[in-house]
């Protein structure tokens, strides 16, 4: 289903200047200080669970308030307009997430908090380290050297430095495959792909850099293993803290880092779902397409994820920095902001109910041309077989 904007905040979003998008995902790390009291007095204990709530209700009750998209040219995606600005405000959301951090170190190391106030807020600083993933992801991309190494600080608060290898080397190569870990597969629910694609991302990381060490003649725990440079910069994260406010920390660290890590692959669980690259008759897999990304042009999601909603774009040409990532008509559009779609993963009845007659549909009805997981294989043929299902927006 499609929202429906109201006309007067529609209208409204398409003014706000492009140089004011970005800055809404640069002071995203504030969300956890929505947990202060003195902000909401009304709401008693239940204050500590706002930045949560707040990420799964305000964001997309504000895109269903603005509309159902931004033009490119107000969304910035004009060729060769990222500037520095446009770096800046990737740079600005590392510190930023960081003072957020230890700000909820400083909480949770208070004894005036309750177990369920500690659960709260780890879950609110969970989605900044998960925001903070996309921004390492971003510079990840970059071909300057010090940006990707800026990356591996973005990673460490939810000790996920290994996602850079596995992202750029193995998914890019083997997306929509089911070669790719990252790419779930029609009728695989959130909770079964959850413990694949964690643990695939560890291996293939690792196997990846072995093998780029041995070409060198280096061995696997090698200093210049990018893997244990990563995860180095979470080990020293991990003690500063806890040396600081003291151990009691240690284990709400943990908490964030999990729940940062399943958003992060809540979001990688529907980029893909079901969607397959055709294989060629020399065995290999076509070019990647803008077929192969599920897309959102929701104005808030988009502005707060540094325009990753336009996954499609990013996966042809993997160069082009944020702002200029374009929405493409015949990309497969979700029914809604990636934001908002999450919660409908993480109930897989209600998923498989909405997307899997989607991804169907743009196979023409033939639930074979799309990447199925195995065990539901034969439950998919029974249900859809070859009959035609109702085209979805795309």
């Amino acid at each position: 289903m499609r929202w429906l904007p109201l006309p007067f905040t529609h209208m409204l979003v398409q003014k706000v200047p492009e140089r004011f998008v970005w800055p809404v995902a640069t002071l995203a790390p504030g969300l956890p200080l929505l947990a202060l009291p003195d902000l909401h007095p009304w709401a008693g204990d239940w204050g500590w669970w706002l930045p949560l709530a707040t990420a799964l209700v305000a964001v997309p009750m504000a895109d269903w308030l603005t509309g159902a998209g931004v033009p490119n040219g107000d969304g910035g995606a004009r060729s060769g307009c990222a500037t520095a600005y446009h770096r800046w405000c990737l740079y600005l959301f590392i510190p930023l997430q960081y003072l957020s951090l230890a700000w909820a170190c400083s909480e949770w190391a208070s004894p005036a908090l309750s177990f369920a106030d500690r659960v709260g807020l780890a879950f609110g600083v969970g989605w900044v380290g998960a925001l903070g993933l996309n921004v390492g992801h971003e510079l990840g991309h970059s071909g300057k050297t010090a940006e990707r190494r800026l990356s591996r600080v973005a990673f460490a608060q939810v000790a996920y430095g290994h996602f850079l290898i596995a992202h750029n080397r193995i998914h890019h190569v083997r997306v929509a495959t089911p070669a790719d870990p990252s790419s779930s597969r029609l009728g695989e629910g959130f909770w079964r792909f959850l413990p694949r694609v964690v643990a695939c991302r560890v291996i293939e990381a690792l196997r990846s850099e072995a093998q780029r060490l041995a070409r060198r003649g280096r061995r696997v725990w090698h200093p210049h293993n990018g893997v244990l440079r990563g995860w180095a910069v979470t080990a020293v994260l991990y003690a500063v803290f806890p040396a600081e406010y003291g151990f009691a920390v240690f284990p709400w660290l943990l908490v964030q880092a999990v729940a940062g890590v399943c958003v992060l692959e809540t979001v990688a669980y529907l980029e893909h779902y079901g969607l397959l690259r055709t294989r060629r008759p020399d065995g290999r897999y076509e070019q990647v397409g803008h077929q192969h990304s599920w897309n959102n042009n929701s104005p808030v999601a988009t502005a707060l994820l540094f325009n990753a909603q336009r996954h499609s774009d990013h996966h042809v040409t993997p160069l082009r920095p944020y702002p200029e990532l374009r929405h493409l008509d015949h990309a497969p559009l979700l029914p809604a902001g990636w934001v908002a779609i999450m919660a409908l993963a993480w109930m897989p009845p209600l998923w498989r109910r909405v997307m899997d007659p989607r991804v169907v549909s743009l196979y023409d009805g033939d639930v074979t041309k799309a990447n199925v997981h195995p065990p539901a294989q034969k439950r998919l043929l029974a249900r859809y077989g070859a009959a035609a299902v109702t085209p979805c927006a795309r």
